[in-house]
């Protein structure tokens, strides 16, 4: 006895398959379009990077550990809100302290560390690991803020 035939399919549920195929492609496609995106952020300038780890002094700005070549950049005033890559927007910081800040947003914002996208960050103090109140330059600098 042979095995029975597969039933065919009817145009109707032909056209459905392959419509339902055809929006999980462009899905995928849009999909990737994004990853890409989201891969090809560009590269801070060769300048601002240098000033960047000589203010920082190869420390993270927010706890003071050791780097040790693993650091990553944080925008205090989100790039989703109109944050530029300048230096008094920008600070060096580890991993830890990077996820700290974006999952503390009442401390973060308390010690400057996520501002407000409708202020500047120069004029905003940040508190250093060593409880310095600074405003951070775009010459790379740090301003000592009056208590």
């Amino acid at each position: 006895m042979s095995a029975p035939r597969p039933k065919r399919m009817s145009r109707h549920d032909r056209l459905k398959r392959d419509a339902k195929l055809q929006r999980a492609n462009e899905r995928d496609r849009e999909r990737a379009v994004f990853q890409a995106k989201r891969r090809a952020r560009p590269r801070l300038a060769p300048a601002l990077e240098e000033l960047l780890q000589a203010r920082a002094g190869g420390r993270c700005e927010c706890c003071g550990n050791a780097l040790r070549g693993r650091c990553q950049r944080h925008h205090r005033k989100l790039r989703s809100q109109g944050g530029l890559d300048q230096a008094a927007n920008l600070v060096i910081i580890c991993a830890n302290c990077h996820n700290m800040i974006h999952n503390n947003d009442t401390w973060s914002r308390a010690h400057g560390w996520i501002v407000s996208a409708y202020r500047n960050p120069a004029s905003v103090p940040i508190t250093l690991h060593d409880d310095r109140r600074v405003r951070l330059t775009n010459t790379g600098g740090y301003e000592l803020v009056a208590a």
